[in-house]
């Protein structure tokens, strides 16, 4: 039987399990855990960027302040500071993994979002950076002989006496428990909670339902940020239109082509998310149309088509040409902003349990993340959690063999109506805005629904994952519940 040695076990492939691995001593038997391939992630899907306060007309006073604006008065001070006074190493220590950012003119090239005051977007291929940036940390993956990777779903943590000491994992009709000193949840978003995403398929928020079935506290799940300007079409996950698009120089018209975000904000197509994506929703309320149009014709081609290859591509696909054509755009779920409530060096309410990049909660973006600031959190905080894996492993032990245990599965069940079901809940009552009595009306039914999933428990990743989206569900809906008063993403009706 192969003999498995981990001293670190890391939960999920995107930049924030990726980068953790790297930073890790290569002296550490690393497994890094993933339910899909290894560059299925809501990381490899992101265009914008990464936001770092490196340009000459930039500080990083700037930045922060930026932040702290979009978040609604609630982020957590220290962790803003972090991520912004540490955003300079990292970038450095990107570029020596491998990973090449955009230049212009021999220099780093920046763009501008919404919500932010300078130029300080880094990107890669244009509008790919997500993608970049994961196969960058892939290549380098595969040169340590100390990192093993395996794809396989997660079903628990396992804990004792508030120590996590392993994770429980599933395969096809057999089961088994891996142990290691530290745990890393690294597990991504929520996206299919709402169906209409940006995410990738898989993002069932398992990371969180994991930690919150262990204990591990869970924190500011009622924020949820939807992406103002998303490709309109009938698929469930669609492709977005990056915010970098408007910060060159795009506007938002409604269906008389009439430009409507100047009159809802100074800061015109170029506010923060949740008021553009409120505007959005708003306008489609009062028009014939379930969308409103973004124009980039106003973007010079030769710079429309160099600044944003995949995305004009993406169009053509679906029969709009960006230079003269209007684009047809509307919100979609995009970010959680809670999760797993964590401190400065990622560590979680549960000894030897870290978490990091979107399953985690470190209160950097508040009531509403600021653009591009998810990379840079992603990254910042996978790096202190692995310094203080580091400082605080002991000497490497030597655990168990892997004893796979057969397993029967329940009888088949419509998992995939349950999911429909879910999310139209979730769209309708938790959505971009929500009041008390869709909220209640949302955690009745949930609880219906953990009934009914309950006669059907087994132990089939179609289950568990539903099992998980109903778990968030209920936190979000909580929480929302729990906050009276509308700030940032969570907009409450009069």
């Amino acid at each position: 039987m192969e003999k498995l040695h981990f001293d670190v076990i890391i939960i999920g492939t995107g930049v924030a399990g990726l980068y953790a691995a790297l930073e890790l001593p290569e002296t550490l038997r690393i497994l890094l855990l993933a339910k899909e391939e290894m560059d299925v992630s809501n990381s490899f899907l992101a265009q914008g960027g990464i936001a770092a306060a490196i340009g000459k007309q930039d500080k990083k006073e700037y930045h922060i302040q930026d932040t702290l604006n979009a978040g609604g008065g609630i982020c957590e001070i220290e962790a803003v500071e972090t991520i912004v006074n540490e955003a300079e190493k990292n970038i450095h220590e990107l570029h020596d993994l491998g990973v090449d950012f955009d230049l212009e003119s021999g220099e780093l090239a920046l763009t501008k979002e919404g919500g932010h005051s300078r130029f300080r977007i880094l990107h890669i291929d244009g509008d790919a950076t997500g993608k970049g940036l994961v196969q960058a940390l892939l290549l380098e993956l595969k040169k340590r002989t100390n990192i093993t990777m395996m794809r396989s779903f997660c079903k628990d943590l396992l804990v004792k006496d508030n120590t996590c000491y392993g994770v429980e994992i599933i395969e096809t009709n057999k089961k088994a428990n891996l142990c290691a000193q530290k745990i890393i949840v690294a597990t991504g978003g929520i996206g299919s909670l709402y169906g209409i995403t940006t995410n990738a398929l898989g993002a069932t928020g398992d990371g969180i339902a994991m930690a919150y079935l262990a204990g591990a506290t869970i924190k500011d799940m009622e924020f949820i940020q939807f992406h103002p300007t998303v490709y309109y079409s009938d698929e469930k996950r669609r492709f977005l239109i990056s915010e970098a698009v408007r910060g060159e120089g795009a506007l938002l018209r409604n269906e008389r082509m009439e430009r409507f975000m100047p009159l809802i904000d100074k800061r015109g197509e170029l506010a923060p998310r949740d008021i553009v994506s409120r505007a959005i929703n708003d306008q489609i309320k009062h028009q014939t149309i379930p969308y409103v149009y973004l124009d980039a014709t106003c973007i010079a081609e030769e710079h429309l088509m160099k600044r944003f290859p995949n995305i004009f591509q993406r169009c053509l696909e679906y029969g709009k040409d960006m230079r003269k054509d209007m684009i047809p755009v509307s919100p979609a779920q995009h970010y959680c902003i809670g999760g797993i409530r964590t401190d400065l060096k990622g560590r979680s309410s549960i000894h030897n349990l870290y978490a990091c990049g979107e399953s985690a909660c470190t209160g950097v973006h508040g009531a509403n993340r600021l653009a591009s600031n998810s990379l840079l959190e992603a990254v910042v905080f996978a790096k202190r959690a692995a310094k203080d894996i580091q400082e605080s492993i002991t000497a490497l032990i030597e655990l168990k063999d892997i004893v796979w245990e057969k397993i029967s599965v329940s009888p088949a069940h419509d998992y995939q109506a349950s999911r429909q079901l879910l999310q139209d809940l979730m769209l309708q009552d938790a959505g971009i805005v929500r009041s008390e009595k869709g909220l209640n009306t949302a955690k009745r039914k949930l609880q219906g629904m953990k009934r009914e999933w309950m006669q059907y428990d087994g132990l089939s990743r179609a289950s568990l994952e539903i099992r998980n989206m109903i778990l968030v569900s209920e936190l979000i809906v909580e929480s929302a519940l729990q906050r009276s008063t509308s700030v940032g993403t969570h907009y409450l009706e009069e």
